[in-house]
């Protein structure tokens, strides 16, 4: 699928979910600041850096710096929301369990606000980063 048409598929499926939309690629669309400054207190109260970084290297969890360029949007929102039922059921989640020794994600996000304001802080993270794909 071109790169245009993936990044439009998403989109239209973001506005479809209710969320604003967020960049598939880095600096192809805008993030919510005010989205953004709330995800990145998400992220502290919840504990995300304890196993993630943005752009510096893997941790106990994948490094999430342009997640928005591996996984969609949709993708992203289920396994935020369903963690557990995501890596029993979905064939990347368990991969990513494989290779990250078995550590799972704890269920930590229950809410499509907050999930939709971590997603923005990323997406604004990763656009500051060296971050190559």
């Amino acid at each position: 699928m071109h790169r245009s048409l993936k990044l439009t598929l998403t989109t239209l499926a973001a506005i479809a979910l209710g969320l604003p939309a967020i960049a598939a690629a880095q600096g192809s669309s805008t993030v919510d600041p005010v989205a953004a400054k709330r995800g990145r207190v998400v992220w502290q109260k919840s504990g995300c850096m304890i196993c993630h970084n943005i752009g510096l290297g893997r941790g106990a969890g994948p490094d999430l710096a342009g997640i928005h360029d591996r996984r969609t949007i949709e993708w992203l929102t289920a396994f935020l929301k369903n963690t557990t039922e995501m890596l029993q059921s979905d064939p990347i989640a368990q991969a990513l369990l494989v290779q990250y020794k078995h550590i799972k994600m704890p269920q930590v996000l229950h809410n499509d606000a907050d999930i939709n304001a971590v997603l923005h802080y990323i997406a604004e993270r990763s656009a500051k980063t060296d971050f190559r794909p």
